[in-house]
């Protein structure tokens, strides 16, 4: 598999003007090429037969197609624009080129080059201008805590990133095959959480509900942390699994994360965690138990009420 370390390194050993194109894997199906564009931006490159779909830039990454007059081949190039964006943009050659690696034929590979960057393009256009805002990124601090304690409980790295669903739109955080989890996080004086859903507890698997406490804190405090630091450390519990490190990075460009200074720079406290059993005696709101008028519905709990489901 290749990395977006190994292909940094690639970029690296390439002069930055004038120094050609190097193929990428000369096992791949398709001919793969990362080199420097003319004016020195860092090019991903595939030479084919055949002429591609017209395929929309990004803010970040542009989209281009030329045909060759030496052998009359297509070149399609993605270019970076933006060099802050140099690890996002490793990230997404790596993804492709191993995405494209099954294929059977160019053509085949040429319709998955168009599918994936469509998704891609899909993501990349989510960034966001702005900071998270200060609700997404509690969220994110208690999803990313809570991804770090089940793998460190024993959950393997595939299994746990795999099972982190929330990015995605789900209705809970994290799904195993026998197991749920959502999480809450909420200031260390809430007294109540709320349930955004009637599907995020109401399942007949049992599962769990936890609740993190997070405030932001001085940046002088030894014992707060930072998102970045938090997405650091949930990447060192990953260790060297290379699916699951793609996964996780995948599924933080989903919520619209990129490591940003005032990310670097604001501490939070986490002060406690507890974690319910959400079985069927605990207290919640049923589908099957409402109107079918009823479409939707949120409702808060209070925390000192589900004291008997702690665990």
């Amino acid at each position: 598999m290749l990395t977006q370390n190994d292909l940094v390194a690639r970029w690296r050993a390439i002069p930055q003007y004038n120094g050609g194109y190097q193929l990428v894997d000369a096992t791949h199906p398709l001919h793969w090429y990362v080199g420097y564009s003319d004016v020195g931006r860092r090019t991903l490159m595939l030479i084919a037969g055949a002429r591609f779909k017209q395929l929309q830039s990004s803010r970040s990454i542009e989209v281009s197609q030329r045909q060759r007059p030496q052998d009359e081949k297509w070149t399609l190039s993605f270019d970076l624009l933006l060099s802050e964006q140099s690890d996002v943009f490793a990230f997404f050659c790596s993804d492709i080129i191993e995405y494209t690696r099954s294929c059977s034929s160019e053509a085949e590979g040429v319709q998955l080059i168009e599918k994936r960057w469509m998704q891609w393009n899909l993501l990349l256009e989510k960034q966001r201008k702005t900071l998270l805002s200060a609700s997404e990124q509690l969220g994110l601090i208690g999803e990313l805590y809570t991804l770090i304690q089940l793998i460190r409980m024993g959950k393997k790295p595939d299994e746990a990133v795999s099972a982190w669903v929330g990015p995605e739109g789900a209705d809970r955080d994290f799904e195993f095959s026998d197991v749920w989890y959502e999480v809450k996080t909420t200031g260390a004086a809430s007294q109540t959480i709320t349930v955004s859903s009637l599907e995020q507890l109401d399942d007949s698997i049992a599962g769990h509900l936890r609740i993190v406490r997070a405030d932001k804190c001085s940046p002088e405090r030894s014992d707060g942390v930072t998102l970045d630091a938090l997405v650091d450390e949930a990447k060192e519990t990953i260790g060297s699994s290379l699916a699951a490190a793609s996964s996780f990075d995948r599924k933080l460009l989903q919520i619209g994360y990129l490591s940003r200074a005032k990310y670097a720079s604001q501490k939070y406290l986490i002060s406690s965690f507890a974690s319910y059993r959400v079985d069927s005696t605990f207290p919640k709101i049923l589908r099957s138990s409402i109107s079918s008028e009823i479409v939707s519905a949120r409702y808060d709990l209070s925390i000192a009420a589900i004291e008997p489901w702690k665990e």
